[in-house]
């Protein structure tokens, strides 16, 4: 049975790691390894770096505070690697430091590697204010990297501090510094919430951070995942949840609580998909465009799944 506490087999459980781990909420300094990071010195920013446990906080959670951080995570030797690395690395010096590239070999830090649970690698994860905002694997038809990265870019522009021309921390101007010191507080209560078991104090948190910053996708991501939590609570543990949305595809709760199931799996495509075919009921609608918030708003799904609620709302 799906189990809200743990959901990854052969570990010890551990709400909060389990949580980061699936991506359930943002990467913060009450996340990063026992071993000190490697001192930071002023002007020393460089475009390309390697990460690794002992400076992710520094290198990925930190800088991304002022800058996205593209996290290439792959071992020099595996297939497409080479290639996607050359690439990032020639977009990453030619950018002016408006994101950084950080590479992560998982053969020689598989800690570090497992925090952002890569389905396939190579792989590539946007870092944005401290938690993961797009993911790219190459393969999927119709996808360059130089326009993701772009993407990624545009997306976070105005939400990060930025770095001045010395490559040193951008000045923030007197009206943005209690703002920014205001997110991390609350971002840090959130986390806290989650490490604590108080999920639905978290959603609550999410929900008073979106009233000020509506449409926030990090956010919305927060609050999407963390509300599956405060649901698989309630949800019966003596039947498979899956299952019986299978055997009773009628029931709208038990297919809601399948959705739930699915995402605590790590497949929230398969959970938004699984709505999806039932947007004629409302509950299953909004559900369904909650959950849309977990995927890459570039994921097929996305666009598929919007299409059909407007079906279904203007049919």
């Amino acid at each position: 049975m799906v189990d809200p506490a743990h959901v990854h087999d052969g570990c010890t459980p551990d709400r909060h790691r389990d949580a980061v781990v699936a991506g359930l909420v943002a990467l913060t300094a009450t996340t990063t390894p026992t071993t000190p990071a490697e001192p930071q010195q002023q002007g020393t920013v460089r475009p390309v770096v390697s990460v690794t446990g002992v400076n992710l906080a520094a290198e990925v959670i930190e800088r991304s505070q002022q800058v996205p951080v593209i996290v290439l995570i792959g071992a020099p030797l595996q297939s497409g690697m080479k290639e996607l690395r050359s690439r990032l690395t020639s977009l990453a010096e030619g950018a002016g430091l408006r994101w950084i590239l950080g590479i992560l070999d998982p053969d020689k830090d598989p800690g570090a590697a497992v925090q952002f649970r890569p389905r396939q690698v190579p792989s590539a994860f946007a870092v944005a204010g401290g938690t993961t905002v797009a993911v790219f694997e190459p393969g999927l038809p119709g996808r360059d990297i130089a326009d993701w990265v772009e993407e990624v870019v545009r997306s976070t522009g105005g939400r990060l501090r930025g770095l001045d021309e010395a490559g040193e921390a951008g000045e923030e101007d007197t009206h943005s510094v209690p703002a920014a010191f205001g997110r991390e507080a609350q971002l840090r209560r959130a986390a806290e919430a989650v490490d604590s078991g108080d999920f639905a104090g978290a959603v609550a948190v999410y929900g008073e951070m979106l009233a000020s910053a509506p449409g926030d996708p990090v956010l919305l991501r927060a609050r999407a995942a963390v509300s599956v939590l405060v649901r698989v609570q309630r949800m019966d543990r003596t039947r498979d949840p899956v299952q019986a949305a299978v055997e009773d595809p009628g029931d709208v709760d038990k297919v809601l609580d399948a959705a739930d199931a699915l995402v605590m799996l790590d497949q929230p495509g398969e959970a938004v998909e699984l709505l999806a075919a039932r947007v004629g009921e409302p509950r299953v609608r909004e559900r369904a465009l909650e959950l849309l918030a977990l995927l890459d708003p570039a994921d097929p799904v996305v666009a598929a799944t919007r299409q059909r609620v407007a079906s279904a709302l203007y049919a």
